[in-house]
C-alpha cells in the first residue's frame, strides 16, 4: 500500500494534526471505559438495571478481548507513524476503533429502546446508526492518517466490538426486546406498538367507507356532516348545495 506510508506527511501538510490529535486524546479506550461506566450507572439510577449490565460488560469486554487480542497478534504499528507522537505496544486491532464501536453499539440499542412507539423506535435506530457511522468514521480516518494502524487493524477493532455488543445483548436479554419491540428497559413494562391516534388512523383505513351500514333513520337525501371523525348533524342534501 503505497499511499499508507505518506498520509502522515499529509496531515501534516494540511494542518490537521491537532485535530487528529485532539479526536485521538477525546476517543481514547480508558475514556470510552469511563463514559461507558458513568452511562451504566444512570441506567441503574433509572431502574434500568437489565441496561445497566449490557452497557458495562459490553464496554469492559470490548477493552479487554483489545487488550488480549494485541497481545496474541503482537502486530508492529506501522514505521511511519508521526515521529512526535509514536505509540507502542501491539496494533491489531485497533483499541481506539473497537472501543468507539463498542460505545456506538450500546448508545444505539438504548436509544432503539428508549422510543415508545413503533415509529420512533425507526427514527431514532436511523438517526443513531447515521450519526454512529460519522462518529467511527472519523476515529477510523484518525488513526489511518496519523499512521497509528494499518485500515485492517481498524476494520477488525469495528467488527470485534460488533460481535461483542451483539453476544452480550443477546446474553442479558436485550436483544429479544429489541426485536419483539419492547420500548422500555423497566421489568414488566411493554410500550403500546403504536399510539392512540396510529390505531385509530389505522381502524378507520381497514374499516373504510364501503363497509359503513345506512341509517334507517336518515331522512331521504340528508348525508352526513362529519367533523374529526365524529358525526355532529344531518344536513339536508338541498341545503348543503345552497
Amino acid at each position: 500500500m503505497p499511499l499508507l506510508p505518506t498520509l502522515p506527511a499529509w496531515s501534516i501538510e494540511h494542518g490537521l494534526v491537532p485535530l487528529l490529535l485532539f479526536v485521538e486524546s477525546t476517543t481514547a479506550p480508558r475514556n470510552v471505559l469511563v463514559v461507558g461506566f458513568l452511562l451504566a450507572a444512570a441506567c441503574v439510577v433509572r431502574g434500568q438495571v437489565r441496561a445497566s449490565v449490557f452497557v458495562a460488560t459490553t464496554v469492559w469486554l470490548t477493552s479487554y478481548a483489545t487488550t488480549e487480542l494485541k497481545q496474541v497478534f503482537g502486530r508492529e504499528r506501522p514505521p511511519w507513524q508521526l515521529g512526535e507522537h509514536v505509540h507502542n505496544g501491539g496494533s491489531f486491532p485497533s483499541g481506539h476503533s473497537a472501543a468507539a464501536a463498542a460505545l456506538v453499539g450500546v448508545v444505539v440499542v438504548l436509544s432503539v429502546l428508549e422510543a415508545g412507539t413503533v415509529v420512533q423506535r425507526r427514527q431514532r435506530a436511523r438517526l443513531a446508526l447515521m450519526a454512529g457511522a460519522v462518529a467511527l468514521l472519523v476515529v477510523g480516518a484518525d488513526r489511518v492518517l496519523l499512521g497509528r494502524h494499518y485500515p485492517t487493524d481498524v476494520l477488525a477493532g469495528f467488527v470485534l466490538a460488533g460481535v461483542i455488543t451483539v453476544v452480550v445483548a443477546f446474553c442479558t436479554g436485550i436483544a429479544p426486546r429489541v426485536l419483539t419491540g419492547a420500548a422500555s428497559l423497566r421489568d414488566g413494562h411493554r410500550a403500546t406498538p403504536d399510539s392512540p391516534r396510529e390505531q385509530a388512523t389505522g381502524q378507520q383505513a381497514r374499516h373504510g367507507a364501503g363497509n359503513q351500514q345506512p341509517d334507517p333513520h336518515q331522512a331521504p337525501g340528508a348525508v352526513d356532516v362529519v367533523h374529526d371523525h365524529r358525526q355532529v348533524a344531518l344536513v339536508p342534501e338541498d341545503v348543503l348545495a345552497r
